[in-house]
């Protein structure tokens, strides 16, 4: 009987294991918002990282303990922000490419993890003097089976952290003031 469950409970860890492998190593999460403003004056708030904790979840709202450093350039290519922060974790974010009034592409490390995640928001014209906003995200989970497994929550959690700040970054670019980011 022991014998058994033993048999049963290494089948069942194998088989998890070999199906974590077939996961997708990578994740891509998109949101997309229409803003009702030409994309000079969205480019700002996206360019500049330290207007970020303005119109995203990533603010002392959502984790007290957070704190910021900024270095690099104050705006696009070559800004970093970094944090720390006990229910988020420590990490920093790096813009890689910039285009004025076109998108930023960046690179997000969280400390003591390997998981890379790679960027965009992207801006292009909806007509009419809107502005469509994408912003993309490609997480790469690694080998280890067991990230590809979380990765089946990341994907969702992602998408709602970023629908939030989509609409955070909406609300700040039409109305001039950043209120946070949309509700939960």
């Amino acid at each position: 009987m022991l014998a058994t469950i033993l048999y049963l409970v290494l089948g069942l860890l194998v088989a998890l294991a070999v199906i974590g492998w077939l996961l997708p190593r990578e994740i891509t999460v998109e949101r997309t918002i229409s803003v009702d403003r030409p994309s000079g004056a969205i480019f700002p708030w996206i360019a500049n990282l330290k207007t970020w904790p303005d119109w995203t979840i990533w603010n002392k709202n959502e984790d007290p303990s957070l704190a910021y450093t900024y270095s690099g350039a104050d705006s696009g290519l070559g800004a970093t922000m970094s944090w720390t922060a006990k229910k988020m974790g420590d990490g920093a974010l790096t813009i890689n490419a910039a285009q004025s009034g076109r998108f930023i592409r960046y690179e997000m490390r969280m400390t003591g993890r390997t998981m890379v995640v790679r960027g965009n928001l992207e801006l292009e014209s909806a007509g009419g003097g809107a502005t469509l906003v994408m912003w993309f995200d490609t997480v790469d989970l690694g080998g280890n089976p067991l990230k590809r497994w979380l990765g089946l929550l990341l994907k969702p959690m992602l998408a709602r952290a970023y629908h939030r700040n989509l609409a955070g970054l909406k609300t700040a670019v039409e109305t001039g003031r950043a209120t946070g980011p949309g509700p939960k």
